[in-house]
């Protein structure tokens, strides 16, 4: 999942808010809730978070072969609206 909340900076270690963090993105390996179940029976649900900000070391996301965010923004057109 990719975040972009411009009112979280920095990370609150609690995940809820964490995975929300602006110019990052989340990967939760395991199951999800039960709420929404996926087929995963899984005893795992792990949130990863990773910040891609320049002051966290930057980073690149690619899309079926195109560059659509970098260093925490977003840089296809179609998606600079999501940028803060």
């Amino acid at each position: 999942s990719l975040a972009f909340n411009p009112l979280i900076q920095k990370p609150f270690c609690n995940t809820l808010f964490d995975e929300k963090i602006a110019g990052s993105f989340h990967f939760t390996p395991g199951a999800c809730y039960d709420e929404a179940p996926n087929g995963n029976e899984s005893t795992v649900h792990w949130d990863l978070v990773c910040i891609q900000r320049p002051e966290y070391g930057g980073g690149e996301i690619w899309f079926d072969g195109e560059l659509i965010r970098k260093d925490g923004l977003f840089i296809s057109d179609d998606l600079r609206s999501l940028n803060p």
